[in-house]
């Protein structure tokens, strides 16, 4: 749907050919995705005073807008809503990227069974990935802070950085999702990060509910194969 979307906007304004030519003009052979965790012990609580969370106000979708400035005005609506109907658009545009590329086993397996196949271009998935990845750089560079919480993609927790870059809501530029305390928890099964009520990292969302770092709330679990060889 993602794929059928946003180059149902590109039919719009180019031809096929000069969608094929425009990622062809932009590729990279490789990309880097950041990911970032700041060292933990397993079952302490650990607490960070002065922390921003900076993240990039529609990072793909400003890319995008890059490759076809035609579409800038669909686009744009699309960013501006990207939190209607559960955060569709926004899914949309992480989809889109994603997209651009597909697992080579499953795309081999595909072929070889006559199954259809989506046009995809790699290296243009890796051209858009490492601007992103760039525009992390000149941010923590600009910021110079003092510890490095957490980053992920396209977005940075870092504690009391020498200058603060404003807060904003241009596509493709950096808000301020949160300036305070962020707490950070390792278990044996999960890692995870709590700024206000949010919690992000890899516990299961139906247990969040019952963690508050703020006052030492935690869970434990354990992990399974159930009948059927799937973890519970």
């Amino acid at each position: 749907q993602a794929v059928k979307k946003i180059n149902s906007i590109i039919k719009k304004h180019y031809t096929n050919d000069e969608k094929i030519e425009i990622f062809h003009k932009h590729e990279n052979d490789k990309s880097t995705i950041l990911h970032h965790t700041c060292e933990s012990t397993e079952g302490v609580i650990q607490i960070y005073h002065d922390c921003y969370y900076y993240d990039a106000n529609g990072a793909y979708a400003s890319e995008l807008i890059k490759l076809f400035p035609k579409c800038q005005d669909d686009l744009t609506y699309m960013f501006e809503h990207r939190h209607d109907d559960n955060n569709k658009f926004k899914n949309c545009f992480n989809f889109y990227v994603g997209c651009l590329t597909q697992n080579d086993k499953k795309r081999e397996y595909k072929i070889a069974h006559n199954q259809d196949v989506r046009e995809i271009y790699p290296k243009t998935r890796h051209y858009i990935v490492n601007n992103v990845t760039e525009s992390m750089h000149r941010l923590y560079q600009q910021l110079k802070p003092k510890y490095i919480v957490y980053i992920n993609t396209d977005g940075m927790i870092v504690q009391t950085p020498k200058n603060i870059i404003p807060h904003s809501r241009e596509i493709g530029e950096f808000k301020i999702e949160y300036h305070g305390d962020v707490y950070t928890y390792r278990d044996k099964n999960y890692i995870i990060f709590q700024y206000g009520d949010e919690i992000k990292g890899n516990l299961p969302l139906e247990l969040r509910k019952h963690v508050d770092l703020r006052t030492g709330k935690v869970v434990h679990y354990d992990r399974y194969l159930d009948e059927n060889n799937l973890f519970r």
